[in-house]
């Protein structure tokens, strides 16, 4: 499992496997950077992604993709 928080500066911080998916401890999905904290308006983590949601109502997720969840 893993956290992502976003600080009242606008930070993302990540805890738990994402942090250890970003270290290279497992394969990333894709190369994508993340997305920044000021774009995102709704963060939501699985067990091995994540997705965040833009305010131009697009989509970025990142992080495992074994099941095509990135």
């Amino acid at each position: 499992m893993n956290t992502i928080k976003k600080t009242m500066g606008q930070t993302l911080k990540l805890a738990g496997l994402l942090l250890l998916l970003l270290l290279g401890g497992l394969r990333l999905a894709s190369a994508s950077a993340l997305p920044t904290a000021q774009d995102d308006t709704i963060l939501t983590a699985g067990n091995y992604h994540n997705c965040g949601l833009k305010a131009d109502g697009s989509v970025d997720c990142w992080g495992g993709n074994s099941l095509g969840q990135a």
